[in-house]
């Protein structure tokens, strides 16, 4: 009797024999780490970094263009005021008097398309070394001189400023001058004079304004040019 009761308190004794249980009401829960949370949140900060500099550059995009700003998901379509920028007109620096003899065919220096109206008609004196005799003498000058015309590149600077005036009163000459410009280019690529062509075709055009446009080119002048 004294051994079966205790076969049967034997087990209520070791709760370690008894098989575990598991509450039926839990489920498993995703462990996190802390790397795993730093990415999120950096991730989420890049996001609204990234969205704010976008909403800045669109807002800035839009004022310089003068783009009406947009309330909703479609964009607009006209702009409210065009954006212009300060700019000079390629004759600003020509004074009137040399614009009426451009307009009136007349032959004028390239290079006094380059020179500072606000030292036209301004002399200075200067000391000038004797070429013989032993005292120096004095002299009036210009304070400013004008500069040569020695390459292509400069002489094109100087006839888009001559072509700029001009055809503000010829604008139908103006197909007929890129003629002409062409024609002086070719003449320098070939190592031709291109400065006697140039300078001699407008000296004569003066006179014979009909008989020479822009657009033909002076055989003569060009047997004439020699190979530099």
């Amino acid at each position: 009797m004294a051994y079966e009761v205790s076969r049967r308190l034997s087990p209520a004794e070791n709760p370690a024999s008894l098989p575990p249980t598991v509450p039926s009401g839990l489920q498993e829960v995703p462990v996190t780490t802390a790397a795993t949370q730093s990415s999120s949140s950096t991730a989420a900060s890049d996001a609204i970094a990234l969205t704010v500099v976008q909403g800045s550059l669109a807002t800035a995009s839009a004022a310089v263009m003068g783009l009406i700003p947009s309330t909703s998901d479609v964009p607009p379509q006209v702009p409210s005021q065009c954006f212009r920028s300060v700019a000079l007109p390629v004759d600003a620096r020509v004074t009137d008097k040399l614009c009426q003899k451009i307009w009136k065919d007349e032959y004028i220096d390239f290079s006094s398309l380059l020179a500072n109206p606000v030292y036209a008609n301004r002399y200075q004196l200067a000391v000038q070394n004797p070429e013989s005799g032993p005292l120096p003498s004095l002299c009036i000058e210009p304070i400013t001189k004008a500069k040569k015309i020695t390459s292509i590149e400069s002489w094109l600077n100087c006839f888009h400023i001559f072509e700029g005036i001009y055809t503000r009163r010829f604008p139908h000459e103006a197909p007929a001058l890129m003629k002409y410009c062409d024609t002086v280019q070719d003449l320098a690529v070939r190592g031709h004079n291109w400065k006697y062509y140039d300078e001699k075709f407008r000296f004569l055009r003066q006179a014979h304004r009909s008989a020479l446009p822009w657009d033909r080119i002076h055989d003569e002048l060009c047997l004439q040019t020699p190979v530099l």
